[in-house]
């Protein structure tokens, strides 16, 4: 805590219990590395997770690098009250993108019970891919779930909750899985253990792409999203597209009470091509007022149908007159 941390990478915690990282300043250059984080924590060993600790109050400016990464072996962390600002240009290896918080399962593929709130992720990239005239740029600012194992289970979901997040690229193309993308958030893994991403009451902004389902990294796979606002930048590409998805499963995913700011709507989704299902619930809540004499009414019947005159629920009022 209280240190102001300049290099290729910051801290890194391997195992242990209640590992704190907290009020720290991160300038991280990684010099045409990958995988160079301001925070990392991370156990390939079964018998010794990362368990708990709290990551907090740290201030992230990073030329060329990454924020924080949460890796296999690691449960009951929570990450808030960060300011992180991350950066990409050209580097040597397509693909590779400026990833402002990344969830990730390799190895023992062990990652629950995480909790991520009130931070702020802003991720930009500008550059060449290195070596070529051609653009690859790439922004990630958020990936949650990547490669989720079997051991996730029993450590809880996923929570990533009043956050504030921007993505920002300088070129987008269409038909490139990895390389020429700016996304807001990507929910991408192979959970099959019953989890759930739990995102609600997040602002997400892009130039680019907000939200992304089933890119490279896998399948999306019961993600909730609730109560969040999606934001088209003000100097969106040509190629913007609200939500995208890509050729992995997408399955048993929710998009409810979303709010679509600048632009941003979801009559441009994009699909990549493929066999697999694209499954989303798009949904808003209804709330009904039943009111006599301006008072409301409590214990009316409520009976609501869709455009063809079947019901689709039902109930009664509480004391405040409403039927949601």
């Amino acid at each position: 805590y209280d240190n102001i941390i300049r290099g290729a990478q910051g801290v890194y915690v391997g195992q242990g219990d209640n590992n704190d990282v907290y009020d720290n300043s991160f300038f991280i250059d990684r010099a045409n590395g990958i995988h160079r984080y301001a925070i990392l924590y991370s156990s390939f060993v079964s018998g010794n997770l990362v368990h708990g600790g709290k990551i907090y109050g740290n201030t992230i400016r990073n030329t060329r690098g990454n924020g924080i990464l949460l890796d296999s072996g690691v449960e009951g962390v929570e990450i808030y009250n960060n300011d992180i600002e991350v950066r990409d240009g050209g580097h040597e290896e397509q693909g590779w993108y400026a990833k402002a918080l990344w969830l990730r399962a390799t190895g023992i593929a062990i990652l629950g019970g995480i909790n991520i709130h009130n931070n702020k992720f802003t991720a930009t990239s500008e550059d060449n891919y290195y070596g070529t005239g051609r653009n690859a740029v790439g922004v990630a600012t958020v990936i949650l779930g990547s490669g989720l194992g079997a051991g996730s289970m029993a450590y809880g979901d996923i929570l990533f909750h009043d956050n504030i997040v921007k993505a920002k690229t300088t070129h987008g193309t269409f038909g490139q899985d990895l390389a020429d993308d700016g996304f807001g958030i990507a929910v991408v893994n192979v959970d099959n253990t019953g989890n759930y991403k739990k995102i609600y009451n997040n602002i997400f902004e892009s130039n680019h792409q907000i939200v992304v389902f089933g890119r490279s990294y896998g399948a999306s796979i019961r993600a909730i999203f609730t109560g969040n606002t999606f934001i088209k930048s003000t100097d969106a590409l040509s190629e913007f597209s609200t939500i995208w998805f890509g050729s992995n499963p997408v399955t048993e995913n929710v998009l409810q009470d979303s709010i679509f700011q600048g632009g941003a709507d979801l009559s441009n989704p994009h699909f990549e091509i493929s066999a697999n299902n694209k499954d989303v619930d798009i949904s808003w809540t209804l709330t009904t007022l039943v009111t006599s004499g301006g008072n409301p009414v409590q214990n009316a019947n409520i009976e609501i149908k869709d455009i063809n005159n079947n019901a689709v629920s039902s109930g009664i009022t509480d004391d405040q007159g409403k039927f949601t």
